[in-house]
C-alpha cells in the first residue's frame, strides 16, 4: 500500500469514528512522520522502526506527545492493516 493511500484510509476511518479535526490532524501527522522517517511502506514498518523514530525524534517531547504518537500508530495499524 502506498503512503498516500494509507493516510487517506486513516483519515476516512477517523472521520467515520467522529474524531475531532485536532485528532485527525495529529494522527495523520504522526503516521506521516513515521513513514517519512523509515522510508518504508506501511506494511514493512516494524516495532524496531517505531522505537528508532521515538528515540531520535521524541526524546525531548512531553509524555503527552508520545502518548498521542503511540495512539495514532495503534489506531492506524490496528484499523487499516
Amino acid at each position: 500500500m502506498e503512503k498516500e493511500e494509507f493516510l487517506k484510509k486513516i483519515e476516512i476511518e477517523l472521520k467515520i469514528s467522529k474524531n475531532s479535526q485536532y485528532t485527525i490532524r495529529n494522527y495523520l501527522r504522526a503516521n506521516q512522520e513515521l513513514l517519512d522517517f523509515t522510508k518504508k511502506s506501511p506494511e514493512q514498518i516494524t516495532i524496531d522502526d517505531t522505537k528508532a523514530y521515538m528515540a531520535e525524534k521524541l526524546t525531548n517531547q512531553a509524555s503527552s506527545s508520545i502518548i498521542v504518537f503511540l495512539s495514532a500508530l495503534r489506531f492506524a495499524f490496528g484499523t487499516i492493516l
